[in-house]
């Protein structure tokens, strides 16, 4: 049944986990997505500094995959809200773990930075070939130059010409300068594929921040459990029972 079509789902997906954003500053909420967990209630999200490996010493902030301390809804996929996120600045990862045990299933590293930091964000960390792009960025030098480049991942700004870019006013000449604001890069990429979007400065190659995003072939939007409750193979629950199920 439902059950059974829940658990081949999680089994046929690999797990992921992956900050919405590359960087977040000293304070700003933290969201956290994951996908293809094996639905266990218990299944849990932890941030530790990068040099500290779960279950050596308690992670730093954590939620169960229904963002709360209990862990009462089985989720195989979702997002987390960490509010006020990090106090420290550095290196962090977060990881997907499995059910109240310190089993990897996923891993994602980023960064927390001091208020201040130039910041570039893509609005969607995965976007279909063709679909328009929007790149936000903040605390920017604010030259009419600087600018917004996407590379293929693995690609530096200057020793290969940028996929596309825009200026940070949002054209192709730059003639007005903003150290804030958003660009959309209206057709979009067409090749599927991992890239970086760079902050740039005043018409060079020095990278101020970035971050990474995917584009993806255009896909038929197809049903897929999210939650069950109660959980597959769960005991104890009373014999009467009200199924859910999250499409």
């Amino acid at each position: 049944g439902l059950l059974a079509l829940a658990g081949l789902a999680a089994s046929a997906q690999t797990p992921t986990v992956q900050t919405a954003h590359d960087n977040y500053v000293i304070g700003e909420d933290i969201s956290i997505g994951f996908a293809g967990g094996p639905g266990n209630v218990k299944d849990w999200v932890g941030v530790y500094p990068v040099d500290i490996v779960p279950g050596d010493s308690p992670s730093t902030i954590w939620n169960y995959v229904d963002g709360t301390k209990d862990g009462i809804v089985s989720l195989t996929e979702g997002s987390i809200a960490f509010p006020g996120g990090l106090n420290f600045a550095g290196p962090w990862k977060a990881y997907l773990l499995e059910n109240d045990g310190y089993t990897i299933l996923a891993e994602t590293a980023f960064q927390v930075v001091e208020a201040g930091t130039p910041l570039v964000r893509v609005a969607q960390r995965s976007v279909e070939s063709g679909k328009p792009i929007e790149i936000s960025f903040s605390a920017g030098p604010g030259n009419a130059k600087d600018w917004i480049g996407l590379y293929q991942e693995g690609q530096i700004p200057g020793e290969v010409t940028s996929t596309a870019y825009l200026y940070v006013d949002g054209t192709l000449g730059g003639t007005t300068g903003s150290t804030d604001g958003t660009v959309t890069f209206s057709a979009g990429l067409a090749t599927p594929g991992r890239y970086v979007a760079f902050l740039l400065l005043n018409d060079g190659y020095t990278i101020l921040a970035s971050e990474t995003f995917a584009v993806v072939a255009p896909s038929a939007a197809k049903a897929r459990i999210l939650s069950i409750r109660p959980a597959d193979g769960a005991t104890g629950v009373a014999p009467s029972i009200q199924y859910e199920a999250a499409l």
